[in-house]
């Protein structure tokens, strides 16, 4: 059970980060559009 648990934390984590860097690079690119000041 612990083993599955740790999966799915790193699993969580890895998920966060790569909406975290999505988001950013999006972000980056409205502001390069100017979309977003």
């Amino acid at each position: 059970m612990p083993l599955i648990n740790k999966l799915i934390k790193s699993a969580k984590q890895l998920n966060l980060v790569g909406s975290t860097a999505a988001s950013s690079s999006f972000l980056n690119l409205c502001k390069k559009k100017g979309g977003i000041t």
